[in-house]
């Protein structure tokens, strides 16, 4: 039964720490006196994703975050291949070529 309860609430925090475009929340309560509420900040590339328990006194402008509680692990990073130059395959050593001068237009004169 425990172990029931524990896979399930563990399913339940990878879903709602996917990746989204922004965070969202999963609780709100109001206590007199005492807002509470937990929000999901999906994860992203290099963070992962995580649910933030929180309470505020009815009159603040700030909350307090009580705990934070890790569920989707971060997004890889992803390499970006270099696009300045080109490599040139010749028998002699390997040269580059700026791309730069490739990508302009051709300026026609009449």
């Amino acid at each position: 039964m425990s172990y029931a309860l524990l896979l399930s609430a563990r399913t339940w925090l990878q879903q709602v720490t996917m990746p989204a475009p922004r965070p969202h929340a999963v609780l709100r309560m109001v206590l007199p006196g005492l807002d509470i509420g937990a929000d999901a900040w999906p994860a992203r590339v290099g963070a992962a994703g995580y649910v933030e328990v929180w309470i505020t006194a009815a009159s603040a402008d700030d909350y307090r975050p009580l705990f934070q509680v890790f569920g989707a692990s971060a997004l890889p990073l992803r390499a970006k291949p270099p696009i300045h130059t080109i490599p040139i395959e010749s028998p002699m050593p390997q040269q580059t070529i700026p791309i730069e001068s490739l990508l302009e237009q051709p300026v026609l004169r009449i």
